[in-house]
């Protein structure tokens, strides 16, 4: 079965590319598009939206392709952006009240809510302000998804309240079913 993310991803993604570069280059990335991507974005999109991973990655590609510097970092710039506009303004102050390990622990248990026949997402404790993260059996995915997904750990973090945050992937995912793993540490 395909791996599916929800639309949300492609909502959120539109938002920064318009805040960020302005409605003109918006534009651009919509005729770079592949046209299953551009066709969703003409859509009316809504978060409950399933979309196969296959779009979001040609979506990772062609922002990487128009707005990247060359680095491998505006993914993890998109994963930050995305992690915080995923929430509400009430969920950003039930974060501040949990503790930042239970707000990942809360993120595992809610991966397959966002992320179908993607994988399990385990957090592995590695000291008071350290963890691990694995994807066990994820899909065949490109770099720019695991790369999206440490700033999205990171920025997850910080508005839990950690300061200091790092967050890397550190390997793995490059093969079906091969597992993924990020360490993340904060202050």
């Amino acid at each position: 079965m395909a791996t599916r993310i929800t639309a949300r991803m492609l909502i959120n993604t539109r938002d920064f590319v318009l805040s960020r570069y302005g409605a003109a280059r918006f534009d651009e990335m919509l005729a770079a598009l592949g046209d299953r991507c551009r066709v969703l974005y003409q859509a009316k999109l809504t978060a409950s939206i399933w979309v196969d991973f296959e779009v979001i990655d040609d979506l990772m590609q062609t922002v990487e392709r128009l707005f990247g510097d060359g680095s491998e970092n505006l993914m993890h710039e998109l994963g930050l952006y995305n992690s915080e506009a995923d929430l509400r303004v009430t969920q950003k102050l039930i974060m501040r009240i949990l503790t930042i390990k239970m707000v990942l622990k809360l993120a595992s248990f809610l991966w397959t809510g966002r992320v179908k026949d993607g994988g399990r997402m385990v957090i592995i404790n590695k000291g008071p302000k350290a963890v691990g993260c694995r994807i066990e059996q994820p899909p065949s995915v490109s770099d720019r998804w695991w790369r999206y997904l440490a700033g999205w750990f990171q920025r997850t973090i910080e508005l839990a309240g950690g300061r200091q945050v790092t967050s890397r992937f550190t390997g793995g995912g490059a093969e079906p079913g091969q597992a993924a793993e990020f360490d993340v540490s904060w202050r």
